[in-house]
């Protein structure tokens, strides 16, 4: 009978500590990769005073920081900083990016670089080079 009890204890310790460890287990989320993309990466050829545009998209669990540069004749000029102006949704940030080209763009190669860094500080970029026509 001592036995039986004692048996009888240990399953119900067993039984607890199974039921314990069912509740305190949660599905974890997998953690979202950091990536950019941009519509296009190149646009189509623009004249002076015509618009360059183009809609970047970054999955990430948070930004830190978004900038791009100008980069021209391959030599990146200063950040701009345009965090604030990132569109959220979930976990999907969106920034619509315009560009009116310039007086004398046409004698140069013209791009711009976007640079988008997650809460984990990973830096992913992308590109749109300006297509600028004579």
């Amino acid at each position: 009978m001592k036995r039986l009890t004692n048996y009888m204890l240990q399953l119900s310790v067993f039984a607890l500590s199974i039921a314990l460890a069912m509740t305190s287990c949660k599905d974890e989320e997998e953690p979202v990769a950091t990536a950019i993309s941009i519509d296009k990466t190149v646009t189509p050829k623009l004249k002076v005073g015509e618009e360059a545009t183009a809609t970047i998209t970054i999955v990430a669990e948070g930004v830190k920081a978004f900038k791009y540069y100008k980069v021209v004749d391959e030599v990146k000029g200063t950040a701009v900083d345009v965090t604030s102006q990132l569109v959220k949704n979930g976990n999907t940030y969106t920034y619509n990016f315009s560009y009116t080209v310039q007086e004398f763009d046409d004698l140069h190669t013209l791009g711009f670089e976007f640079e988008v860094t997650d809460k984990k500080d990973q830096v992913k970029t992308t590109a749109l080079v300006v297509d600028v026509s004579l």
